[in-house]
């Protein structure tokens, strides 16, 4: 964790002005000013019963209204009572406006090395838009 956090200082004091400009870095930004938040998100969480209706919902690109909102307020309140993700919100707004939105990439790998400068992953709890279809 701790040679991650060191290749991503790295990458990011490597920005050049222009691209903090790019990617909405605000005056004043502390390159260094890096914190991960790493905990565990699941239905199980959220009782055995929900947990157990949650998880018999099927894989496929378009749900049923009742279940997209279910997997909507399970998510939100999977995330309300989980300590690492309150504790990132509590740490202050990380999140350059240009990035606000962006849509998380959860199956692209992680690079063994910072990634080049001309490519800015979005931070790991960047909000997701809301949308009608869901997978599981």
């Amino acid at each position: 964790m701790d040679d991650w956090q060191d290749d991503l200082i790295r990458w990011r004091c490597r920005l050049s002005e222009a691209e903090r400009q790019k990617f909405g870095a605000p005056a004043g930004w502390n390159c260094k000013d890096v914190r991960f938040f790493i905990g565990r998100i699941s239905f199980d969480q959220l009782g055995p019963e929900r947990a157990t209706a949650l998880n018999a919902v099927e894989t496929r690109l378009r749900l049923p209204p009742d279940q997209v909102e279910a997997l909507i307020t399970a998510g939100r309140d999977a995330l309300s009572s989980n300590t690492a993700f309150r504790a990132f919100l509590r740490s202050g707004p990380r999140v350059p406006r240009a990035l606000r939105g962006a849509p998380v990439a959860a199956s692209t790998p992680v690079p063994a090395a910072a990634p080049p400068p001309e490519a800015l992953a979005p931070p790991a709890f960047a909000p997701v838009p809301q949308q009608t279809s869901a997978s599981h």
